[in-house]
Order: C-alpha cells, then structure tokens, then sequence
C-alpha cells in the first residue's frame, strides 16, 4: 500500500503548472488577437487609400499620392495626424514614405516592381508598417511585432 504521506499536495501542484500553462496561452490568445485586428484595420486603410488614389495615377501622380495620404488620414485613427508632406527627399524616387512614432507608410506611383516589362504607370502601392507593443508577450520576450499591411 502506498504511503498517503508522499503524495500529498501532488494534485496541488499538478493543477497549478496546468493553470499556469493556460493562462500564458490565454496571454499570447489575447495579444494575437490584438494583433490581427491592428492588421485588419490597416489592410482595410491601406486597400481604401489605394483605390481613391489609384484613378490619378496614370494623368496625376502627384494628385494619386495626395488622394491615398488623404484617405489614410480618414480611414484610420491613428494617421489622422499624417504630415501633409511625405520626408524629405523620397518624392524623386517615386516612393513617397511618411513617418510617424510607431508608422511607416509608402505611398509609392507608378508602382514599379523593378521589371521594365510589367511597369504600369496606372498602378500604385499603398504600404502601412506599424510597430505594435505587445501586451502580455513581453514576459517571454516579446516586446514589440511590426505588422505590415500593402495594397497594390
């Protein structure tokens, strides 16, 4: 017969690693979850901005640009604040880049994906990368997921 002695608290601490183990996946659940919805948000923003600027893009260049920042700045909360002006300097490549705090956007017509034969002057890309802070990940490490969304 087995001493009752030397399996005490066993069940104790069975459940307690098991309760720990589910509640470190319910923290990565939620910050994956949060994370997808900062995706969503920006595909959505991305998609709408390249579709308002897209029709400018073959007579207006310029003009494509101005329309795509300023969808962004209306379809999405955080870039409400989105310089008028993309960084000095992109402008010639045809690549416009924005920055701001946790942001990067590349409003870039024509788009042009290095191969002369497909370049379409008729074409844009609109890019959102945005460094999101994790919540719960940082306890294993993971402070911080760039999550890049583009619209062709």
């Amino acid at each position: 017969m087995k001493d009752k002695r030397a399996s005490d608290g066993f069940s104790a601490v069975w459940v307690a690693l098991i309760l720990l183990f589910l509640l470190g996946a319910a923290a990565l659940a939620v910050d994956a979850s949060g994370f997808w919805q900062q995706a969503r948000v920006q595909q959505n923003a991305s998609d709408f901005a390249c579709l308002a600027g897209v029709r400018h893009a073959p007579s207006d260049p310029p003009a494509a640009v101005n329309k795509a920042a300023e969808y962004l700045r209306a379809n999405m909360s955080a870039l409400s604040a989105l310089p008028a002006d993309p960084d000095s300097g992109a402008a010639s490549s045809g690549v416009n880049v924005y920055t701001m705090s946790d942001f990067t956007i590349q409003i870039e017509t024509p788009w042009d994906d290095g191969n002369a034969a497909t370049r379409n002057d008729a074409l844009m890309r609109v890019s959102i990368l945005q460094t999101t802070p994790s919540t719960f990940g940082r306890v294993i490490g993971i402070d911080d997921v760039d999550i890049l969304q583009e619209a062709y």
